[in-house]
Protein backbone atom coordinates (compact mmCIF):
# COMPACT_ATOMS: atom_id res chain seq x y z
CA UNK A 1 0.00 0.00 0.00
CA UNK A 2 2.81 2.65 1.04
CA UNK A 3 4.72 1.55 -1.89
CA UNK A 4 2.33 1.69 -4.12
CA UNK A 5 1.23 5.40 -2.78
CA UNK A 6 4.84 6.61 -2.92
CA UNK A 7 5.26 5.23 -6.68
CA UNK A 8 1.56 7.36 -7.52
CA UNK A 9 2.87 11.07 -6.11
CA UNK A 10 6.14 10.14 -7.77
CA UNK A 11 3.68 9.91 -10.60
CA UNK A 12 1.70 12.94 -10.20
CA UNK A 13 5.01 14.80 -9.84
CA UNK A 14 7.30 13.57 -12.75
CA UNK A 15 8.47 16.75 -13.97
CA UNK A 16 9.66 18.01 -10.41
CA UNK A 17 11.11 14.57 -9.71
CA UNK A 18 12.92 14.60 -13.07
CA UNK A 19 14.63 17.90 -12.04
CA UNK A 20 15.23 16.52 -8.58
CA UNK A 21 16.68 13.14 -10.20
CA UNK A 22 19.24 15.79 -12.33
CA UNK A 23 20.10 18.05 -9.32
CA UNK A 24 21.11 15.02 -7.26
CA UNK A 25 22.80 12.98 -10.22
CA UNK A 26 24.97 16.40 -10.27
CA UNK A 27 25.35 16.32 -6.44
CA UNK A 28 26.81 12.45 -6.49
CA UNK A 29 29.07 13.05 -9.63
CA UNK A 30 30.81 15.97 -7.62
CA UNK A 31 31.07 13.85 -4.76
CA UNK A 32 32.43 10.69 -6.85
CA UNK A 33 35.07 13.19 -8.51
CA UNK A 34 35.58 14.44 -4.99
CA UNK A 35 36.18 11.38 -3.26
CA UNK A 36 38.26 10.19 -5.77
CA UNK A 37 40.60 13.18 -5.59
CA UNK A 38 40.89 12.15 -1.74
CA UNK A 39 41.35 8.81 -2.82
CA UNK A 40 44.48 10.08 -5.26
CA UNK A 41 45.89 12.21 -2.54
CA UNK A 42 46.47 8.81 -0.29
CA UNK A 43 46.93 6.60 -3.01
CA UNK A 44 50.55 6.58 -3.49
CA UNK A 45 51.30 7.43 0.23
CA UNK A 46 49.64 4.10 1.29
CA UNK A 47 51.41 1.47 -0.67
CA UNK A 48 54.39 2.35 1.14
CA UNK A 49 52.84 3.64 4.31
CA UNK A 50 54.27 0.89 6.63
CA UNK A 51 58.23 2.02 5.42
CA UNK A 52 57.42 5.52 5.80
CA UNK A 53 56.20 4.93 9.44
CA UNK A 54 59.32 2.87 10.40
CA UNK A 55 62.50 3.19 12.14
CA UNK A 56 64.90 3.41 9.22
CA UNK A 57 66.49 4.83 5.99
CA UNK A 58 65.10 6.23 2.66
CA UNK A 59 68.05 5.69 -0.07
CA UNK A 60 68.78 7.13 -3.21
CA UNK A 61 70.92 4.35 -4.83
CA UNK A 62 73.85 5.97 -7.06
CA UNK A 63 74.34 2.24 -8.68
CA UNK A 64 78.19 2.65 -8.54
CA UNK A 65 80.79 2.88 -5.06
CA UNK A 66 83.07 5.58 -4.72
CA UNK A 67 85.51 3.16 -6.26
CA UNK A 68 83.08 3.02 -9.26
CA UNK A 69 82.34 -0.69 -9.24
CA UNK A 70 78.75 -1.43 -9.71
CA UNK A 71 76.50 -1.92 -6.70
CA UNK A 72 74.79 -5.39 -7.53
CA UNK A 73 74.49 -7.31 -4.12
CA UNK A 74 71.94 -6.29 -1.43
CA UNK A 75 73.61 -8.60 0.83
CA UNK A 76 76.90 -6.96 0.54
CA UNK A 77 74.82 -3.84 2.01
CA UNK A 78 73.13 -5.65 4.51
CA UNK A 79 76.65 -7.19 5.88
CA UNK A 80 77.97 -3.81 7.17
CA UNK A 81 75.01 -2.78 9.05
CA UNK A 82 73.42 -3.57 12.14
CA UNK A 83 69.30 -4.42 13.55
CA UNK A 84 68.32 -4.60 9.71
CA UNK A 85 64.49 -6.12 8.91
CA UNK A 86 64.07 -5.26 5.21
CA UNK A 87 65.91 -3.66 1.97
CA UNK A 88 64.41 -2.88 -0.89
CA UNK A 89 65.60 -1.35 -3.81
CA UNK A 90 65.28 -0.75 -7.93
CA UNK A 91 67.62 -2.27 -10.21
CA UNK A 92 68.44 -1.42 -13.69
CA UNK A 93 70.02 -3.14 -16.62
CA UNK A 94 70.26 -2.94 -20.89
CA UNK A 95 68.67 -5.58 -22.83
CA UNK A 96 69.48 -6.03 -26.31
CA UNK A 97 67.05 -6.93 -29.61
CA UNK A 98 69.06 -8.09 -31.92
CA UNK A 99 66.92 -9.90 -34.42
CA UNK A 100 64.69 -5.89 -35.16
CA UNK A 101 64.51 -5.28 -38.72
CA UNK A 102 66.54 -2.27 -37.95
CA UNK A 103 70.30 -1.56 -38.96
CA UNK A 104 71.32 -1.26 -35.52
CA UNK A 105 70.80 -3.04 -32.45
CA UNK A 106 67.91 -1.91 -30.37
CA UNK A 107 68.85 -1.56 -26.92
CA UNK A 108 65.75 -1.57 -23.73
CA UNK A 109 66.04 -0.49 -20.34
CA UNK A 110 65.16 -2.60 -17.74
CA UNK A 111 63.70 -1.44 -14.50
CA UNK A 112 63.47 -4.40 -12.06
CA UNK A 113 61.44 -4.50 -8.75
CA UNK A 114 61.86 -6.65 -5.36
CA UNK A 115 58.79 -8.26 -4.88
CA UNK A 116 57.19 -5.66 -2.09
CA UNK A 117 57.49 -2.76 -4.08
CA UNK A 118 55.78 -4.13 -7.55
CA UNK A 119 53.26 -5.88 -4.41
CA UNK A 120 52.46 -2.65 -3.15
CA UNK A 121 52.15 -0.13 -6.14
CA UNK A 122 50.50 -1.03 -9.52
CA UNK A 123 51.03 1.97 -12.03
CA UNK A 124 47.82 2.84 -14.63
CA UNK A 125 48.19 0.07 -17.56
CA UNK A 126 47.06 0.49 -21.20
CA UNK A 127 46.34 -2.95 -21.31
CA UNK A 128 47.44 -6.32 -19.79
CA UNK A 129 48.38 -7.14 -16.09
CA UNK A 130 51.03 -5.52 -14.27
CA UNK A 131 53.08 -7.83 -12.14
CA UNK A 132 52.73 -10.62 -10.21
CA UNK A 133 54.52 -12.58 -7.98
CA UNK A 134 57.31 -15.15 -9.49
CA UNK A 135 55.64 -17.44 -12.50
CA UNK A 136 57.16 -20.66 -13.61
CA UNK A 137 57.65 -20.89 -17.29
CA UNK A 138 60.06 -20.54 -20.32
CA UNK A 139 59.91 -16.43 -20.50
CA UNK A 140 60.78 -13.58 -18.44
CA UNK A 141 57.37 -11.56 -18.41
CA UNK A 142 57.44 -8.12 -18.52
CA UNK A 143 55.48 -4.86 -18.73
CA UNK A 144 56.62 -2.99 -21.39
CA UNK A 145 56.01 1.19 -21.62
CA UNK A 146 54.24 3.22 -24.44
CA UNK A 147 56.30 2.83 -27.39
CA UNK A 148 56.34 3.37 -30.97
CA UNK A 149 57.71 0.34 -32.01
CA UNK A 150 54.54 -1.19 -32.12
CA UNK A 151 55.11 -3.98 -29.30
CA UNK A 152 51.76 -4.36 -27.45
CA UNK A 153 50.85 -6.83 -25.07
CA UNK A 154 50.64 -10.68 -25.95
CA UNK A 155 54.00 -10.06 -27.90
CA UNK A 156 56.90 -12.78 -27.34
CA UNK A 157 60.85 -10.74 -27.98
CA UNK A 158 64.25 -12.59 -28.26
CA UNK A 159 66.52 -10.70 -26.62
CA UNK A 160 69.60 -10.56 -24.95
CA UNK A 161 71.20 -9.29 -21.51
CA UNK A 162 73.98 -10.35 -19.91
CA UNK A 163 75.37 -12.33 -16.80
CA UNK A 164 78.00 -10.95 -13.93
CA UNK A 165 80.63 -12.11 -16.43
CA UNK A 166 79.32 -10.01 -19.51
CA UNK A 167 78.70 -13.26 -20.89
CA UNK A 168 75.42 -12.68 -23.82
CA UNK A 169 72.14 -14.59 -22.53
CA UNK A 170 69.31 -14.85 -24.64
CA UNK A 171 65.77 -14.62 -23.18
CA UNK A 172 62.62 -14.54 -24.44
CA UNK A 173 60.71 -11.80 -22.85
CA UNK A 174 56.77 -12.25 -22.75
CA UNK A 175 54.86 -8.70 -22.68
CA UNK A 176 51.81 -9.43 -20.17
CA UNK A 177 51.03 -5.74 -19.79
CA UNK A 178 51.75 -1.79 -21.72
CA UNK A 179 52.16 0.67 -19.44
CA UNK A 180 49.65 3.89 -20.08
CA UNK A 181 52.13 6.65 -21.22
CA UNK A 182 52.18 9.30 -18.31
CA UNK A 183 51.71 6.76 -15.41
CA UNK A 184 53.38 7.14 -12.31
CA UNK A 185 55.35 4.43 -11.54
CA UNK A 186 57.80 3.68 -8.79
CA UNK A 187 61.19 5.73 -9.28
CA UNK A 188 64.33 4.05 -10.78
CA UNK A 189 65.87 7.84 -10.35
CA UNK A 190 68.40 8.26 -7.82
CA UNK A 191 68.73 11.95 -8.47
CA UNK A 192 65.24 13.34 -7.52
CA UNK A 193 64.33 15.03 -4.47
CA UNK A 194 63.51 13.63 -1.20
CA UNK A 195 60.79 15.93 0.40
CA UNK A 196 58.12 13.39 0.97
CA UNK A 197 56.24 10.74 -0.73
CA UNK A 198 55.63 11.88 -3.91
CA UNK A 199 59.43 12.01 -4.52
CA UNK A 200 59.00 7.80 -4.85
CA UNK A 201 57.52 8.35 -8.05
CA UNK A 202 57.93 9.16 -11.79
CA UNK A 203 55.95 10.20 -14.35
CA UNK A 204 57.13 7.90 -17.05
CA UNK A 205 56.72 9.80 -20.32
CA UNK A 206 58.29 7.61 -23.76
CA UNK A 207 59.11 10.87 -25.35
CA UNK A 208 61.33 12.27 -22.69
CA UNK A 209 63.02 8.78 -21.33
CA UNK A 210 63.60 8.45 -25.18
CA UNK A 211 64.46 4.12 -25.21
CA UNK A 212 61.72 1.38 -24.23
CA UNK A 213 61.30 0.82 -20.72
CA UNK A 214 60.49 -3.21 -19.53
CA UNK A 215 59.37 -3.79 -16.40
CA UNK A 216 60.06 -6.90 -14.93
CA UNK A 217 61.03 -8.68 -11.19
CA UNK A 218 64.63 -8.70 -9.78
CA UNK A 219 63.51 -12.30 -9.00
CA UNK A 220 62.84 -13.31 -12.64
CA UNK A 221 65.70 -11.70 -13.47
CA UNK A 222 67.90 -13.76 -11.09
CA UNK A 223 65.74 -16.67 -12.55
CA UNK A 224 67.62 -15.99 -16.17
CA UNK A 225 70.91 -15.27 -14.46
CA UNK A 226 71.02 -11.75 -15.60
CA UNK A 227 73.28 -9.13 -13.91
CA UNK A 228 71.96 -5.67 -13.14
CA UNK A 229 73.05 -2.78 -11.07
CA UNK A 230 70.95 -1.35 -8.09
CA UNK A 231 70.01 2.22 -9.11
CA UNK A 232 67.40 4.08 -7.95
CA UNK A 233 64.64 4.58 -4.55
CA UNK A 234 64.26 2.42 -1.89
CA UNK A 235 64.06 1.71 1.40
CA UNK A 236 66.31 0.20 4.29
CA UNK A 237 64.55 -0.43 7.27
CA UNK A 238 65.75 -1.03 11.11
CA UNK A 239 64.26 -3.60 13.93
CA UNK A 240 62.26 -1.58 16.36
CA UNK A 241 64.27 -1.93 18.98
CA UNK A 242 67.36 -0.34 17.30
CA UNK A 243 69.76 2.34 19.33
CA UNK A 244 70.11 6.06 18.07
CA UNK A 245 74.39 5.26 17.52
CA UNK A 246 73.37 2.58 15.52
CA UNK A 247 70.66 3.96 13.45
CA UNK A 248 73.81 6.76 12.80
CA UNK A 249 75.95 3.92 12.41
CA UNK A 250 73.66 2.78 9.59
CA UNK A 251 73.62 5.67 8.14
CA UNK A 252 77.15 6.35 7.56
CA UNK A 253 78.13 2.97 6.25
CA UNK A 254 75.64 2.98 3.43
CA UNK A 255 76.86 6.20 2.13
CA UNK A 256 79.49 4.36 0.02
CA UNK A 257 76.24 3.32 -1.90
CA UNK A 258 73.55 6.04 -1.68
CA UNK A 259 72.14 8.71 -0.68
CA UNK A 260 70.10 7.85 2.62
CA UNK A 261 67.70 10.03 5.30
CA UNK A 262 65.73 9.37 8.23
CA UNK A 263 61.85 7.69 7.42
CA UNK A 264 60.86 9.43 10.04
CA UNK A 265 61.54 13.00 8.96
CA UNK A 266 60.25 12.00 4.83
CA UNK A 267 57.00 10.56 6.63
CA UNK A 268 56.80 13.74 8.41
CA UNK A 269 56.65 15.96 5.84
CA UNK A 270 54.63 13.63 3.92
CA UNK A 271 51.85 13.75 7.00
CA UNK A 272 51.94 17.72 6.34
CA UNK A 273 51.58 17.31 2.89
CA UNK A 274 48.60 14.94 2.98
CA UNK A 275 46.95 17.05 5.58
CA UNK A 276 47.54 20.48 3.77
CA UNK A 277 45.79 18.97 1.02
CA UNK A 278 42.74 17.36 2.65
CA UNK A 279 42.84 20.75 3.82
CA UNK A 280 41.98 22.63 0.68
CA UNK A 281 39.48 20.16 -0.56
CA UNK A 282 37.48 20.79 3.46
CA UNK A 283 35.59 23.61 1.98
CA UNK A 284 34.65 21.80 -1.04
CA UNK A 285 33.17 18.51 1.23
CA UNK A 286 31.43 20.95 3.59
CA UNK A 287 29.84 22.50 0.41
CA UNK A 288 28.70 19.35 -0.69
CA UNK A 289 27.33 18.31 2.78
CA UNK A 290 25.60 21.71 2.90
CA UNK A 291 24.06 21.28 -1.10
CA UNK A 292 22.61 18.18 -0.06
CA UNK A 293 20.92 18.82 3.31
CA UNK A 294 19.47 22.07 2.07
CA UNK A 295 18.65 21.12 -1.46
CA UNK A 296 16.79 17.77 0.13
CA UNK A 297 15.14 19.91 3.34
CA UNK A 298 13.82 21.66 0.38
CA UNK A 299 12.67 19.77 -1.72
CA UNK A 300 11.04 17.43 0.72
CA UNK A 301 9.47 20.82 2.06
CA UNK A 302 7.73 21.46 -1.60
CA UNK A 303 6.63 18.25 -2.15
CA UNK A 304 5.19 17.21 1.17
CA UNK A 305 3.62 21.04 0.62
CA UNK A 306 2.30 20.13 -2.66
CA UNK A 307 0.95 17.09 -1.50
CA UNK A 308 -0.62 17.51 1.88
CA UNK A 309 -4.59 17.32 0.56
CA UNK A 310 -3.26 13.91 -0.66
CA UNK A 311 -1.99 12.86 2.09
CA UNK A 312 -5.42 14.22 4.26
CA UNK A 313 -7.56 12.07 1.91
CA UNK A 314 -5.26 9.35 2.49
CA UNK A 315 -6.16 9.47 6.11
CA UNK A 316 -9.65 9.57 5.24
CA UNK A 317 -9.24 6.04 3.16
CA UNK A 318 -7.45 4.37 6.30
CA UNK A 319 -3.97 5.50 5.50
CA UNK A 320 -1.84 6.16 9.58
CA UNK A 321 -1.19 9.77 9.60
CA UNK A 322 2.60 9.02 10.14
CA UNK A 323 2.74 7.20 7.27
CA UNK A 324 3.24 10.28 4.91
CA UNK A 325 7.07 9.95 5.80
CA UNK A 326 7.01 6.32 4.34
CA UNK A 327 5.09 7.80 1.29
CA UNK A 328 7.90 10.56 1.00
CA UNK A 329 10.77 7.89 1.45
CA UNK A 330 8.98 5.78 -0.74
CA UNK A 331 9.00 8.62 -3.41
CA UNK A 332 12.82 9.81 -2.82
CA UNK A 333 13.82 5.98 -3.35
CA UNK A 334 12.89 6.24 -6.60
CA UNK A 335 14.49 9.63 -7.19
CA UNK A 336 17.67 8.22 -5.32
CA UNK A 337 17.52 4.63 -7.38
CA UNK A 338 17.75 6.69 -11.22
CA UNK A 339 20.16 9.60 -10.15
CA UNK A 340 22.50 7.14 -8.59
CA UNK A 341 22.30 4.90 -12.55
CA UNK A 342 22.25 8.05 -14.09
CA UNK A 343 25.57 9.72 -12.80
CA UNK A 344 27.50 6.23 -12.95
CA UNK A 345 26.32 5.70 -16.38
CA UNK A 346 27.42 9.31 -17.33
CA UNK A 347 30.60 8.88 -15.80
CA UNK A 348 31.39 5.51 -17.16
CA UNK A 349 30.61 6.78 -20.25
CA UNK A 350 32.74 9.41 -20.70
CA UNK A 351 35.41 7.04 -19.21
CA UNK A 352 34.90 4.96 -22.06
CA UNK A 353 35.15 7.51 -24.32
CA UNK A 354 38.80 8.22 -22.62
CA UNK A 355 37.39 11.90 -21.98
CA UNK A 356 38.54 11.37 -17.94
CA UNK A 357 42.04 10.09 -18.91
CA UNK A 358 43.35 13.33 -17.26
CA UNK A 359 41.53 13.03 -14.20
CA UNK A 360 41.74 11.74 -10.96
CA UNK A 361 39.02 9.28 -11.29
CA UNK A 362 39.17 6.29 -9.85
CA UNK A 363 36.67 3.21 -9.70
CA UNK A 364 36.52 2.26 -6.47
CA UNK A 365 34.36 0.96 -3.47
CA UNK A 366 34.59 4.45 -1.98
CA UNK A 367 33.16 6.91 -4.70
CA UNK A 368 30.08 4.08 -4.24
CA UNK A 369 30.07 4.82 -0.68
CA UNK A 370 30.46 8.33 -1.02
CA UNK A 371 27.24 8.12 -3.70
CA UNK A 372 25.20 5.87 -0.79
CA UNK A 373 26.01 8.45 2.35
CA UNK A 374 24.64 11.24 0.53
CA UNK A 375 21.33 9.26 -0.38
CA UNK A 376 20.86 8.35 3.08
CA UNK A 377 21.30 11.82 3.78
CA UNK A 378 18.58 12.64 1.76
CA UNK A 379 16.75 9.54 3.10
CA UNK A 380 16.81 10.60 6.67
CA UNK A 381 15.83 14.30 5.36
CA UNK A 382 12.82 13.09 3.23
CA UNK A 383 11.57 11.23 6.20
CA UNK A 384 11.97 13.75 8.95
CA UNK A 385 10.71 16.67 6.55
CA UNK A 386 7.39 15.34 6.17
CA UNK A 387 6.59 14.59 9.94
CA UNK A 388 8.01 17.93 10.73
CA UNK A 389 5.70 19.64 8.50
CA UNK A 390 2.54 17.84 9.60
CA UNK A 391 2.59 16.96 13.70
CA UNK A 392 1.05 19.68 14.31
CA UNK A 393 -1.73 20.09 11.59
CA UNK A 394 -4.68 16.93 11.76
CA UNK A 395 -6.22 15.74 8.25
CA UNK A 396 -9.84 17.62 8.62
CA UNK A 397 -7.94 21.23 8.55
CA UNK A 398 -5.97 20.23 5.64
CA UNK A 399 -9.20 19.82 4.02
CA UNK A 400 -11.13 22.49 5.09
CA UNK A 401 -8.31 24.79 4.31
CA UNK A 402 -7.89 23.71 0.58
CA UNK A 403 -12.23 23.48 0.31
Amino acid sequence: MIFRLGVKEFIRNIGLNLLIILQLAATLALSIFLTSTIEYRLAHYLPFKEELSSKGLYVLYRGFDYDHKPIDDKNKIISELEKIKEITATYTAPIIDKHSNSDDDIIYDITAYDEKIFTSFKPRLKSGKWLDKREDGDYLPAVISHNWSGIKTGDILALTGYNDKSEEVDVKVKIIGTLRDGAKVFSRNSHDAYDNYLDLYMNYNYEQELRTTLFVAVDDMEKFDLSYIISGKGFITFDDDITDEQSRSNMNKVDEYCSAYPLDEVNARSISHITYQLYLLLPIIIGVLMLVIVSTLSISAINTSKQMRNYAIYYMCGSQWSSTSLISLVNYLIVAGFSFVLSWTVIVGLSLLGMLEKTSLRFSIFPILACLVIIIIGLVTSVLTPHLIIRKTTPREIISTND
